[in-house]
C-alpha cells in the first residue's frame, strides 16, 4: 500500500526538519555528533570511538546534550507561537 503525503504534510515535515537544523546547529560540534551518531543508531563504544571519548563518559555528556536539545527545541516553538 502506498500512502500519499499531503501537501500540508510536507510543507508541516519540511518546517520540522528545518527546526531540528536549527537547534542541532546551536549545539558544539562534539554534541551535535553525539546525538545525531546516537540517533543514527551506533553504540556508546562506537560514539566514543569516533570521538577519542572514555566510553563510560558517553552517556552522560549524551544526557546533558539531550537536556540542551530540549531546551532549545521548546525556546524556539515558544518564538514561532509569539
Amino acid at each position: 500500500m502506498t500512502s500519499v503525503v499531503s501537501l500540508e504534510e510536507a510543507v508541516l515535515r519540511r518546517e520540522e526538519i528545518q527546526a531540528v537544523r536549527e537547534c542541532l546547529d546551536k549545539l558544539s560540534d562534539r554534541d551535535r555528533v553525539v546525538l545525531l551518531l546516537k540517533f543514527s543508531g551506533h553504540s556508546y563504544l562506537e560514539i566514543a570511538e569516533v570521538l577519542n571519548l572514555n566510553r563510560t563518559s558517553v552517556g552522560t555528556i549524551l544526557a546533558r546534550v539531550q537536556t540542551k536539545f530540549a531546551r532549545l527545541w521548546r525556546e524556539r516553538q515558544q518564538e514561532v507561537r509569539e
